[in-house]
């Protein structure tokens, strides 16, 4: 499951985003201070919200931590009155009353096309799994280690395995909106995702040189560009 963590002083306001959330496949993880963001980060969060009070000086420094451990996470910040630098570097900005609507409409953005919402299920080709629940990829016994971002690619790939996907295509269903990746972006992740399958097995994707890539069980690239 996705994970968003949510930093506010408001227990009304965290329980009513929580069960929000949870109705969209996403587990929330409460932060009360900057010390719980910062013990919260792994590659499994997929964005961070949290509240700037009025007045803050810390949301810079805050911020520059989270980009730092977790670069493919999107930070939404929750700003009240005149917050000092809650805008600086954040990929979302709520100022409340808000509606929740465009919350979420933002957060559904976060996860791959077709993600399940909570219900166990397994994605598959060949000798590779991938556990939407526990975010868990092996291939055979031997359990793969991605990126989060990595893992949505990769997700990507196993929603449709024989589907060549073009660049455009992963950067809309995997980078959060308006930021602005280049084409050689998604060849670099594609790279370290072969690589990380390659050390459990047989080389799986296929490169089909100027359109994209898809899973292949047998050696299918057309003019490799990454890996």
């Amino acid at each position: 499951m996705y994970r968003i963590v949510i930093s506010v002083r408001d227990a009304q306001l965290f329980l009513l985003l929580r069960h929000l959330l949870a109705r969209e496949g996403f587990e929330t993880v409460l932060a009360q201070c900057s010390a719980d963001i910062e013990a919260s980060l792994s590659p499994d969060i997929v964005g961070f919200l949290i509240e700037v009070p009025t007045g803050s000086h810390d949301a810079t420094s805050l911020v520059a931590v989270v980009r730092s451990s977790c670069p493919d996470a999107a930070v939404i910040m929750l700003r009240r009155g005149e917050a000092i630098g809650a805008e600086l570097d954040a990929d979302f900005v709520l100022e409340p009353p808000f509606e929740p609507a465009k919350l979420l409409d933002f957060l559904r953005k976060l996860r791959p096309q077709g993600m399940p919402r909570n219900r166990r299920e397994l994605l598959g080709f060949d000798d590779l799994t991938m556990d939407l629940s526990s975010m868990v990829v092996r291939r055979g016994e031997c359990k793969v280690h991605l990126s989060a971002l990595q893992y949505r690619i990769l997700r990507l790939l196993l929603e449709d395995p024989g589907i060549v996907r073009d660049r455009e295509a992963f950067i809309t269903a995997c980078w959060p909106p308006g930021v602005e990746v280049e084409s050689r972006t998604v060849d670099i992740h594609i790279g370290h995702i072969r690589r990380a399958l390659e050390a459990c097995g047989p080389d799986l994707i296929r490169t089909v040189r100027g359109v994209g890539y898809a899973l292949c069980s047998g050696k299918g690239d057309e003019g490799s560009v990454a890996g």
